[in-house]
C-alpha cells in the first residue's frame, strides 16, 4: 500500500507556492534516515527532496511563525528555507543533526529577511494552533491558551537572537550543541542567549501572574 505525500520539488517551490495536493505515492525514501535523505538530495534526487519536505515543512512553518509573530511572509520563508536546504545539501556534514541544521537555515534566512526589509511584524497570533499530541482536560484549555497567547506576544519583545535560542532549545527541544553548530556560534554564546531569553521572558510573564 502506498502512502500519500505532499507533492513538492525544488521547481514547484520556485514557482512561488507549496502545493497542497496529496497526489504522489511515498516510496523508498520514507524508510531512510534524515542523513540518507540529505545525501540523496545532494545527488539531485527530487523524490528525496519531497520526502524531506514531508518530514519537516510543518515544524519549520511553526518555528518561523513563532519567530516572526505569524508574519504574512512566513510561507515565503518556508519556501526559501527548503530551496536553501536543496542548494546546500552537498555541504551537509553527517556529523551534524539534520533537524538542527535545517532549523539553523530557517533562523538565518528569517534574520536576513527582516534585516533587509528593515521591518518587524506586529501581527501576533496564538501558538495554540499547534496540533497537540497529548490530551488535556477541557477546563485547562482557556487558561493554557491565554498563557500561550501572552508568551507569543512577549516573544516578539525580546531580541531576535534570544528568540531563536529560546524557540530552538526550549520549544523545539533541540540540543544546545546541535543548535550552536547550526547557527554558527559557540555553545557558550548560545547558553548566554538562552539564559537572557529565559530571564527576560520570566520577568515579562510575572506581570501576568494573579495577585
Amino acid at each position: 500500500m502506498s502512502i500519500a505525500v505532499l507533492t513538492c520539488t525544488p521547481g514547484t517551490i520556485r514557482q512561488g507556492a507549496i502545493q497542497r495536493e496529496i497526489t504522489s505515492p511515498r516510496i523508498a525514501p520514507c524508510s531512510l534516515s534524515d542523513e540518507d535523505v540529505l545525501k540523496r538530495c545532494a545527488q539531485h534526487d527530487e523524490q528525496a527532496f519531497s520526502e524531506l519536505f514531508f518530514r519537516y515543512n510543518s515544524s519549520i512553518f511553526r518555528f518561523i511563525s513563532r519567530l516572526t509573530g505569524s508574519s504574512p511572509d512566513t510561507e515565503d520563508l518556508v519556501q526559501k528555507t527548503f530551496i536553501e536546504v536543496w542548494k546546500s545539501s552537498e555541504r551537509f556534514n553527517c556529523k551534524w543533526k539534520p533537524k538542527s541544521w535545517i532549523f539553523g537555515i530557517a533562523a538565518n534566512l528569517t534574520r536576513h529577511h527582516f534585516r533587509s526589509e528593515k521591518r518587524r511584524t506586529s501581527a501576533i497570533r496564538t501558538l495554540a494552533s499547534e496540533p497537540e499530541a497529548r490530551v488535556r482536560q477541557p477546563f485547562q484549555d482557556l487558561e493554557r491558551e491565554e498563557l500561550i497567547r501572552i508568551l507569543a506576544q512577549e516573544l516578539q519583545n525580546i531580541p531576535f537572537d534570544l528568540r531563536v535560542a529560546y524557540l530552538l532549545c526550549d520549544v523545539e527541544g533541540e540540543r544546545g550543541v546541535d543548535t550552536a553548530r547550526a547557527l554558527g556560534i559557540r555553545p557558550g554564546t548560545l547558553w548566554r542567549r538562552l539564559h537572557h531569553a529565559r530571564k527576560a521572558l520570566q520577568e515579562r510573564m510575572q506581570a501576568y501572574d494573579p495577585v
